[in-house]
């Protein structure tokens, strides 16, 4: 399998992955706090009771969602250096969850604790994007740095640089096996 295959079918497995996680928190929290039942007669004042019981529902379910997007989101982190793929797919789906809490939470009416709900979801969103994208490039800077540092300093490779270049190695195999694939053969 060429290397773009396999890196378009990873992005692809990571936003199914994502997709997956909101079906199944979605379906877990609509299961397990089920929305109130639509009222069998008409009148205003069953309506009315009908949409403040909803509007507390949503409300709520924005909340749970709001949890469950931050574990998730959490999650995401663990070990995102080795399961870069799993790692993408679990934040995808941390995203939607948390997209999906905003959604559920328009649908309330208060608007103070709708803020608040919306609020916590913008700081956990920059919280776990810092985490992900902005110390996670400067952990793995920190590591090649030391490795170099010490390939340089000691005369011999670190494991870790030695590591880095098979993997460049490997890459560039890759790369030359996938475009003696594509090359077109003598007519």
């Amino acid at each position: 399998m060429s290397a773009p295959r396999n890196a378009f079918l990873q992005v692809l497995y990571s936003v199914f992955l994502g997709l997956m996680l909101v079906a199944f928190v979605g379906v877990g929290v609509n299961t397990f706090y089920p929305g109130p039942p639509i009222p069998s007669m008409d009148g205003q004042a069953v309506q009315d009771a009908y949409q403040r019981s909803q509007a507390v529902w949503a409300l709520n379910t924005s909340i749970i969602l709001v949890v469950c997007a931050t574990v998730i989101m959490v999650l995401s982190l663990v070990r995102s250096d080795r399961l870069p793929v799993l790692s993408n797919g679990i934040l995808l789906g941390g995203v939607f969850t948390m997209v999906y809490s905003v959604i559920m939470t328009l649908q309330g009416r208060q608007s103070g604790l709708r803020f608040a709900v919306v609020g916590v979801a913008l700081l956990v969103t920059l919280l776990v994007g810092y985490l992900f994208f902005v110390r996670g490039r400067q952990r793995r800077a920190a590591v090649e740095e030391g490795a170099v540092e010490g390939a340089v300093a000691g005369g011999a490779p670190s494991g870790v640089l030695e590591a880095r270049l098979a993997a460049l190695e490997h890459r560039f195999e890759a790369m030359g096996a996938a475009w003696r694939d594509d090359r077109p053969g003598p007519a």
